[in-house]
């Protein structure tokens, strides 16, 4: 089965504020203007074992900017 997978950064990177529904409002904290924010995976789960396919790390930055990098 696929799968999307998403993983929070530590705790003091990025805080859930509010989750309603089906939306989840995030606060970031930035250091040197960076914030990092969470990975996202695509993953392949079977009954035995679950494997990565991809992996994904959004960062934004204070002017707004987002780039989605390759996590390892």
């Amino acid at each position: 089965m696929k799968l999307i997978k998403l993983i929070m950064p530590s705790q003091g990177d990025m805080e859930i504020v509010k989750q309603e529904g089906g939306t989840i409002l995030l606060k970031p904290t930035y250091f040197g203007g960076e914030c990092a924010g969470p990975i996202i995976q695509f993953v392949d789960q079977n009954d035995k074992d679950t494997s990565v396919d991809a992996s994904f790390r959004i960062k934004i930055k204070k002017d707004n900017d987002l780039k989605l990098m390759k996590a390892e």
